[in-house]
């Protein structure tokens, strides 16, 4: 009886422990091909950094304010992802947003790419979609840089309110 007991146990808890393994091998490598992540504004996360510089940008009602020509932010994923759909909502109080570009370069060099799509939200919002393959970019340490590029005057600001990232295998 005691001898059943213990195999019954010793079973459970290799189970658990493969079980466990398989959910983290999918947490990093999604069986769908797919991972999407989401900026959380005004911070860093472990895959998507916060914007910055800190003094061109200003967190208000849960949307960020860019004020600069150029904002940076880095993306960090595993090397088997091999590109990424960037969505950007964004809302213009007379600052464009001219593009979002990537590191190609040490330089360091970006280059700058218009919208595949930019649709106007119901809410009065723009909802911009991008597409990067990663063959091209600058890689440190899996962290590729990205820049949103705007134009406008000093005192004219965008409104960011989510950067959703999809990553594809």
């Amino acid at each position: 009886m005691k001898k059943s007991i213990v195999y019954f146990f010793t079973a459970l808890v290799i189970i658990a422990i493969v079980g466990l393994g398989l959910f983290l091998f999918n947490k990093n490598i999604p069986a769908s091909g797919y991972l999407k992540v989401n900026a959380e504004l005004g911070k860093d996360t472990p895959i998507i950094s916060a914007l910055k510089p800190a003094a061109a940008v200003r967190l208000v009602d849960g949307s960020q304010e860019l004020f600069a020509d150029q904002v940076y932010f880095d993306l960090r994923s595993l090397k088997w992802f091999k590109g990424a759909w960037i969505e950007i909502v964004y809302q213009s109080d007379g600052r464009l947003l001219n593009g979002l570009g990537a590191q190609i370069d040490l330089a360091p060099d970006y280059n700058i790419k218009k919208p595949l799509s930019d649709v106007e939200l119901a809410d009065g919002w723009q909802q911009a979609l991008f597409y990067f393959d990663f063959e091209n970019l600058v890689v440190e340490k899996n962290v590729k840089h990205f820049v949103i590029d705007t134009v406008g005057q000093p005192d004219q600001f965008l409104k960011i309110k989510s950067i959703n990232i999809i990553l594809e295998r």
